[in-house]
């Protein structure tokens, strides 16, 4: 038995097949990844290429039909039994993902609940005359695995970075979703694990949130459209990052910790330096200041610390790992949310698509963004629909996000 995933992949410049991905990433011995089967495209079956008509310049680039498969089975993350094992999963995803990035140079940018499982014993998927498999074997139970890396980009040590950013919508950083970045790094991927845990934890496990709960979930699906109508969002998750507030909603005690913590982690990139604090560093370095003691008089110096703390290989994992080394974890805390159903007010539908989200906010993006203005029915194979409240699209006014569809559906259909 194996894992098979069968979908139209992006031919555009920079994207390389899955296929190719996994190959490199095996070479490099990356951890944590599910072992390749089989896979290529479809011959014959590909998207016609409008792009060379004038009339369609903003259309979207072609697809190619693919098929592929992995050697491993394994849950869905939203199943995990504990927030111990959905901590410790992603956190089993996030050193392959460091392993990827540095090692093979590779960028996954499409961090999400849908593409981390929980591995499971795969001798029970294998038939009684089948061989075995050591790469197989050799993965753990409930260890955490990275899949789908479609939209993953090959990186060089010189040359500019893509100008684009890719991602499932509910889990891509703050710096993406309010253009506050124009390239996709690695910091982003890390930002989005620390949503797929605090998602999780909210959506799937045992708190006090009551109706809390419906509210702080709202962040993740918050979208604010601009003027040139590309969908943006990101303002409730800054004002989780930034927040002098603890997190309403409470947890079991480490959990509550890593949430503490993660947000002063991710904190610094959205913090705005004084240019007299800037000064005052370059003045104290141009008098040979050593590091260590411009950290003790210089504001600007401790941030630009804590900047390269949150890039620097193997320290968001290793944080994961010290809070899962603390008491208090309970056995088994997974719980449904029965969240309320709200009454729908009038609505507009506006299209996403996880496939590419351009940098500049112009009309032309659509032909990176993979937008359809005002369809009444997806134009891309991946895209999600969302509707928003008809007099709340406008910068600067609260977003209201209703969904038409179910959580479960959202899972698998948004998040994969």
């Amino acid at each position: 038995m194996v894992f098979a995933k069968d979908y139209w992949r992006a031919t555009a410049e920079g994207i390389i097949k899955e296929r190719d991905i996994y190959k490199k990433l095996k070479e490099k011995r990356v951890h944590h990844i599910a072992p390749f089967g089989h896979g290529n495209d479809i011959a014959g079956q590909k998207t016609i290429d409008l792009s060379k008509y004038a009339w369609a310049q903003d259309a979207p680039s072609t697809l190619q039909h693919y098929r592929m498969s992995l050697k491993v089975i394994g849950t869905r993350l939203q199943d995990f039994p504990s927030t111990r094992v959905l901590v410790s999963t992603v956190a089993d995803a996030m050193e392959g993902h460091d392993d990827a990035f540095w090692e093979a140079k590779i960028l996954h940018r499409n961090i999400s609940m849908g593409n981390i499982l929980i591995a499971q014993d795969q001798k029970q998927y294998r038939g009684k005359n089948a061989p075995a498999d050591e790469e197989v074997d050799t993965i753990q139970v409930n260890s955490g695995l990275l899949i789908n890396w479609d939209l993953s980009v090959v990186f060089l040590t010189k040359g500019p970075l893509r100008e684009e950013c890719t991602g499932t919508w509910q889990f891509i950083s703050t710096a993406l979703l309010t253009f506050l970045a124009n390239s996709h790094i690695i910091e982003d991927d890390r930002e989005s694990s620390f949503y797929v845990i605090l998602f999780g934890a909210l959506r799937y496990s045992k708190h006090k949130g009551g109706d809390e709960t419906h509210a702080r979930l709202r962040m993740f699906d918050e979208v604010i459209t601009r003027t040139a109508g590309l969908p943006t969002g990101g303002k409730l998750k800054e004002q989780l990052i930034t927040g002098t507030h603890p997190y309403p909603i409470k947890f079991n005690l480490p959990l509550n910790a890593l949430i503490a913590g993660a947000v002063k982690i991710f904190c610094p990139r959205y913090v705005e330096i004084e240019e007299e604090d800037k000064a005052n560093y370059y003045e104290l370095k141009a008098d040979g200041m050593n590091d260590a003691t411009l950290k003790k008089y210089s504001s600007y110096a401790r941030h630009l610390d804590a900047l390269d703390t949150m890039q620097a290989k193997g320290t968001w994992v290793a944080f994961l790992h010290e809070k899962l080394k603390e008491d208090g974890w309970p056995n088994k805390d997974f719980q449904l949310q029965l969240l309320k159903p709200i009454q729908k007010p009038q609505k507009c539908r506006l299209w996403f698509s996880e496939t590419r989200v351009s940098a500049t906010a112009t009309s032309s993006r659509n032909k990176h963004a993979n937008l359809g203005s005002g369809a009444p029915v997806a134009t891309h194979p991946d895209q999600a629909a969302f509707d928003v409240e008809a007099d709340a699209v406008t910068e600067g006014e609260d977003p209201v996000l209703q969904q038409d569809v179910t959580d479960e559906e959202m899972s698998d259909e948004w998040a994969e």
